[in-house]
């Protein structure tokens, strides 16, 4: 099990997409919202993560009177599925989980509410999808053979 990044974007108002998976925190994708808005989302993607059960974002926006809500859905089963809800808090400059029950994961989007009538660059400087490893075909032969299938 580790974290993966993103191996692709779709076309976004977003400027640099690729930097918010490039492993390079000094780095980031941005946009500017002009006023009391949501952003547009930032969708990253990734094969088809069977059983991932999390995925981690990073930026240096301060939850406070600019950004005050962020959101973060995933891909999972054929559907968006909300993984980081807007009231929910964040650390500025670290790394944040969202948990969800395990599925078949294959995008990630997110975006950022802005709080105050003026304008505001969004960022995030990382994102990754967390990888659950099959096991070995050795491993699930033994597993299979002790359940007599």
């Amino acid at each position: 099990m580790s974290w993966v990044s993103p191996t692709s974007h779709d076309v976004s108002v977003w400027l640099n997409e690729e930097r918010a998976y490039d492993d390079d925190l000094g780095t980031q994708s941005e946009l500017t919202v002009n006023g009391i808005a949501w952003s547009d989302y930032l969708i990253l993607n990734h094969a088809a993560l069977a059983g991932s059960t999390k995925v981690r974002f990073y930026t240096g926006m301060v939850k406070g009177f600019l950004f005050d809500k962020i959101e973060v859905d995933v891909f999972k089963d054929g559907s968006w599925v909300n993984v980081f809800a807007a009231g929910d808090a964040w650390v500025a400059n670290a790394w944040n989980e969202c948990v969800f029950a395990a599925g078949s994961v294959t995008k990630m989007r997110l975006r950022v509410h802005v709080n105050l009538a003026v304008p505001a660059l969004c960022s995030f400087k990382e994102v990754d999808f967390w990888e659950v490893e099959a096991p070995p075909a050795a491993v699930l032969r033994r597993l299979l053979v002790g359940v007599g299938l």
